[in-house]
């Protein structure tokens, strides 16, 4: 098929593509329509597949050209769009739109628009010669301590207190409690019977830990608390509750030394607790060293955004928006229109307009710094990963798995594994280029701990 073909830029990543596709294509493509109906059509006084030809254009003959333009319309952007080309490839997010009325002759060259949006042209002029700063990493030993108490209290077991003793922090209780009204009368539906927590972690509606320290089993208790307007819980911020409390069952944790013992029980490998805690170290270390690598890209891109001035296409932000939607509605267990119709009935009028308005800076910024990193990788064709890279990424995966590196290797041995290894590899690669331009600062000092815990 014969196509020409022009791109406008309409801004925001929006082009109009104007195609003209020549006579004699239209005219095959009218007459194949034609060809089709001629064998099918039933029209009285006329045996199925004898229609002549002059009749059924007599008849039919706009919805007949409409059908051969369309026809047109599909083959030539199925053609255009086979392209690698960012510039003319449409984003997936919404269907090209057509430009106004269609015009179809089958003797004359047949004529179209559309308009949609394409992969942002960043132009970016601003790549490198950034300073970043790096957090300095404290406390590894502290660390190190916090693991081997989580290993401690993994390896714990849980056991009944003695009649007469007291509840203490880190026990696990289980109690009864009702919620009561001025007139000390138990309010309908607060009451909840066996619900079990450790005091200490505040994992309870009232967050009556504190509370509850010094009660022995079966002792009963009512609690009055005054909680702030900015309390988590928004039925009771800012208001003064009573709860009546009843002390079911008390057990605390009966942990293990933290000593050669433990280091074996944990894995055999491990010989002494030296072994483990070296174990421990290195697995810290790794996982430091991943986090501020992360840190140093997240400064990176926002950097090459601050510096570089680009629109994102409308729909490119509009499906962000909608997939941060989606997750809401998903991690509540109900459907997006369930959250839609809840959320209606707030008092606020909060609603999916107000959410997208709420979150689409956030998303904008975010949209923003994948863009910049397909620009780069555009930029910088040469960064490939090459049977070194698989290996040495394979001995990574076995060294922070316990994995034996044959059983990663079978693991990853597949398209899918392999296209998620490749991206990985190239995206170090590529961090590692761009780096090598920038100046590293010390940032503010941090725990390990503090900084692990930003990266979970």
């Amino acid at each position: 098929m014969e196509i020409k073909k022009e791109v406008k830029d309409l801004g925001s990543s929006n082009i109009q593509l104007d195609v003209v596709i020549d006579k004699k294509d239209a005219k095959e493509a009218y007459g194949g329509v034609i060809a089709t109906y001629v064998k099918s059509a039933q029209i009285p006084g006329f045996r199925k597949g004898k229609v002549p030809a002059a009749v059924l254009e007599q008849r039919f003959g706009k919805s007949l050209k409409m059908e051969a333009a369309s026809n047109l319309i599909e083959k030539a952007l199925t053609e255009i769009f086979e392209t690698d080309d960012k510039s003319v490839k449409p984003l997936g997010y919404e269907q090209p739109e057509l430009v106004g009325d269609i015009d179809f002759e089958p003797d004359k060259d047949f004529a179209f628009s559309v308009t949609y949006d394409v992969f942002p042209q960043t132009n970016l002029k601003k790549i490198d010669g950034f300073t970043l700063k790096t957090p300095v990493v404290t406390d590894i030993d502290k660390a190190i301590d916090e693991e081997l108490k989580v290993i401690q209290r993994n390896n714990s077991f849980v056991v009944d207190k003695k009649d007469g003793e007291a509840v203490a922090n880190g026990d696990l209780v289980t109690v009864d409690y009702v919620e009561l009204d001025e007139n000390k009368k138990p309010i309908a539906d607060t009451e909840r019977k066996d619900f079990a927590f450790e005091v200490g972690t505040k994992y309870n509606l009232y967050q009556i830990d504190d509370d509850i320290i010094g009660m022995k089993k079966g002792d009963e208790k009512e609690i009055t608390k005054e909680y702030p307007a900015d309390f988590e819980v928004s039925s009771l911020a800012g208001k003064k509750v009573t709860v009546r409390v009843k002390l079911v069952s008390l057990k605390f944790r009966d942990m293990p030394k933290i000593d050669d013992e433990l280091a074996q029980d944990v894995n055999e490998k491990f010989k002494t607790l030296d072994d483990l805690k070296k174990d421990l170290a290195e697995k810290i270390k790794r996982a430091v060293d991943a986090h501020l690598q992360q840190v140093k890209i997240e400064q990176y891109l926002n950097s090459v955004v601050e510096a570089n001035d680009f629109e994102l296409p409308k729909s490119m932000i509009a499906a962000d928006v909608n997939l941060r939607w989606a997750n809401v509605a998903r991690q509540m267990g109900i459907t997006e229109s369930q959250l839609d119709a809840m959320m209606n009935k707030q008092q606020d009028g909060y609603n999916k307009d107000r959410f997208a308005d709420a979150v689409k800076p956030e998303s904008v910024k975010e949209l923003k710094k994948r863009v910049v990193i397909e620009a780069l990788f555009d930029a910088k064709p040469e960064i490939t990963a090459t049977e070194a890279d698989f290996e040495a990424e394979y001995k990574n995966i076995a060294e922070t798995s316990d994995m034996q590196l044959k059983d990663v290797k079978e693991k990853y041995d597949n398209e899918n594994y392999k296209s998620y290894l490749t991206d990985i590899i190239k995206e170090k690669k590529l961090f590692d280029l761009m780096f090598a331009t920038c100046k590293f600062e010390d940032g503010e000092k941090i725990a390990a701990t503090e900084l692990l815990k930003q990266g979970r």
